[in-house]
Parts: structure tokens; sequence; C-alpha cells
């Protein structure tokens, strides 16, 4: 995977609607959408590898996952919580 897919992946994401797994889940938030970015953006500009795989979690986040031969690291972002919201 290259930087460019992960954007293109990254926009893709931000088009789902509520329910695209068949199950009701919700689309990536706008929060999670641009901190992915602005991770991905700042990991390219220091010359990182780009990760694996992105993938979209079940309750409106997004996961950019390197795997190899080191242990797996996720990066996951998803709703923030409001202290009124526990």
């Amino acid at each position: 995977m290259t930087w460019e897919d992960v954007l293109v992946a990254i926009d893709e994401a931000s088009r789902l609607r509520p329910g695209w797994d068949g199950q009701g889940a919700p689309p990536p938030t706008r929060q999670a959408l641009e901190a992915c970015g602005r991770v991905v953006l700042a990991m390219r500009a220091a010359g990182d590898d780009p990760p694996d795989r992105v993938t979209v979690g079940l309750s409106g986040g997004l996961c950019l996952e390197w795997v190899g031969e080191e242990p797996e690291v996720h990066v996951l972002g998803g709703r923030r919580r409001r202290r009124d919201d526990q």
C-alpha cells in the first residue's frame, strides 16, 4: 500500500453511509477522519512507511495497521467521549 492508496482509502471511508456494513454500523466520524488524516500526513512527511491496511471500525472509527516482523501496530481513531456521554 502506498501513501496515495492510504489517502484514497480514507477518502472512500468518508463517503460511507449509516449501515454501510449491513448491520447498522455508523460511518467514520468527521473527527476520526480528520485525526487519521493528520497522522497520515505527518508520518508521510517524516518519511515513515505507509500502513499495510486501512480499515473502518464498527463504531465510527478508522484503523491504520502496520503488520510485519515487528509486533503489529494499530492507530485507532474514533469518537471522543465527552463527560456527559458517560
